[in-house]
């Protein structure tokens, strides 16, 4: 099934496949009633209500390549089936999603998870409704059909040159999400390099052992636990090419692991729980720096020393993590400053990791 070109084939598209699910905050209504922005969760302009009431002469609903025309899309969707996301709820709804490849009809229907969603407009004039506020898509009567037919146009970018390269494709993303509330980078990246290794992720994100370590019980919103979690790994698997920006470093591991095979990433899942069960008897919010924060750079060197052997002999990690070695380079002062200042310059992570095996090695 190619692209849905109105709103009718997207319901049939979107069943079909399975696009990552980005649930976000609520963007504002417009106060402009020219522009009546729909109050949805991934919308940066009026999806649905231009669907209804732009003459077909208008302009598209987006010019936007996957990421933000998948956002437009997947509220279409939502307003399909009368159901809008909960705030408070959009974190466990992406981990259901991640799951489960879908959000299942069960948890669409709770309550819990969802409200019905009606349009929230502008009023054109004080006093004057707009004839389309609080309607669902059950309730649209004669302006069903409009909707349904109405032509969803689509702008495809794919980068040709250089080849095997495509961090164009990731700066037109991050040029174009600008509107409304801004994807961070991992969640571009998400979109972009959606793959089984990100499912891997998704389960490694909800681990509690992770939780613990992190210090956060529930997921980021905006991925930087699951950003943790890539970065360690491509440090631990390609660390040794690599070469700043580390935005540029992290979409070529992303890129390079959509096509990793089923018992890579199964190992590495192991690798990496492993780890997290040698970290058992480690203090809660060990891995946090001076502003009592999690700490990426310590963790990182942490993880990479201590699996790295395992990993060049496909093992498992089997010894515990020494306290003693979080607690000496926290103390070490020449790390410090690598993990504090310039942390993504080539230089300051090769002294990472160098002071971290340095010391483990003694212990």
């Amino acid at each position: 099934m190619g692209i849905p070109k109105s709103p009718k084939t997207l319901r049939a598209f979107l069943k079909k496949v399975h696009p990552p699910l980005f649930l976000r905050q609520e963007l504002p209504v417009s106060k402009s009633p020219r522009r009546a922005r729909l109050r949805a969760p991934h919308v940066s302009g009026a999806a649905v209500s231009k669907s209804l009431a732009e003459p077909s002469s208008a302009r598209p609903l987006s010019k936007s390549p996957a990421q933000p025309s998948q956002q437009r899309l997947l509220t279409i969707y939502f307003f399909f089936k009368g159901r809008f996301p909960r705030k408070e709820k959009r974190v466990e709804l992406r981990a259901i999603f991640a799951q489960e490849g879908r959000i299942p009809a069960k948890i669409l229907e709770d309550e819990t998870y969802f409200v019905p969603f009606r349009l929230q407009l502008v009023e054109s004039l004080p006093d004057h409704p707009n004839k389309l506020s609080r309607l669902t898509y059950e309730s649209l009567d004669e302006l069903k059909s409009t909707f349904d037919l109405r032509t969803i146009r689509h702008v495809i970018i794919k980068q040709t040159s250089p080849a095997g390269d495509d961090s164009a494709m990731f700066e037109i993303f991050n040029r174009l999400n600008t509107g409304g509330i801004n994807l961070k980078p991992q969640e571009i990246r998400t979109s972009l390099y959606h793959s089984p290794f990100y499912s891997m992720i998704y389960r490694i994100n909800a681990l509690p052992n992770w939780r613990r370590l992190i210090g956060i019980s529930v997921a980021d919103l905006n991925m930087k636990d699951c950003e943790v979690i890539l970065r360690s790994i491509a440090m631990l698997v390609s660390g040794s090419s690599y070469q700043p920006s580390m935005i540029k470093f992290l979409n070529q591991f992303s890129r390079q692991m959509k096509t990793a095979k089923p018992e890579q990433l199964e190992y590495l899942e192991s690798l990496f729980i492993s780890f997290l069960d040698a970290c058992a008897s480690l203090p809660d919010r060990c891995f946090t720096g001076y502003r009592g924060r999690f700490a990426i750079s310590i963790f990182e060197s942490v993880f990479t020393a201590v699996c790295e052997v395992g990993f060049s002999q496909r093992e498992l990690v089997t010894k515990p993590v020494p306290s003693g070695l979080i607690v000496q380079l926290k103390g070490d002062e020449v790390f410090m400053e690598a993990a504090q200042k310039t942390t993504a310059g080539k230089a300051n992570v090769e002294k990472r990791l160098r002071i971290a095996r340095e010391k483990l090695a003694l212990m």
